[in-house]
């Protein structure tokens, strides 16, 4: 299993390393042991990544709560899909209309800009529905 775990957090550090725009990472069924906090070490220390968000089992939610204080991406640490996916997609909406904002500022892109308020407004609709 620990081969397993290995692979796959190499395959994943491959594509924080290779795509520029990562921002939010979720982890999945994570597990408290030793190897997690090795793990979100090295997922804390990429610029690219923004935030955090953890999904665990309800009975290790207070362990992991305790990891916010010495990892500050930590953004959220949920038991339920529906919670996550509320938070991406509020963190998703709050991208684009900061994207929206620079495309006004910096690049003078009132339509391009227009469409990602838009695309905000719509998810800001969605998480409505969820």
């Amino acid at each position: 299993m620990r081969a397993i775990n290995n692979q796959l957090f190499k395959y994943k550090e491959h594509i924080l390393t290779r795509r520029r725009h990562v921002y939010t990472y979720v982890w999945s069924n994570i597990q408290a042991n030793m190897n997690t906090a090795y793990i979100l070490c090295r997922i804390h220390a990429y610029f690219s990544v923004r935030s955090i968000l953890l999904r665990c089992k309800t009975n290790e939610l207070k362990s992991f709560k305790e990891l916010r204080t010495s990892y500050i991406k930590i953004n959220g640490i949920y038991d339920e899909d529906t919670r996550i996916l509320i938070k991406l997609v509020i963190e998703l909406a709050l991208f684009s209309e900061e994207k929206g904002d620079q495309g006004r500022e910096n690049q003078n892109n009132e339509l391009g800009a227009q469409r990602n308020y838009q695309r905000a407004l719509n998810l800001c609709a969605l998480v409505r529905t969820l």
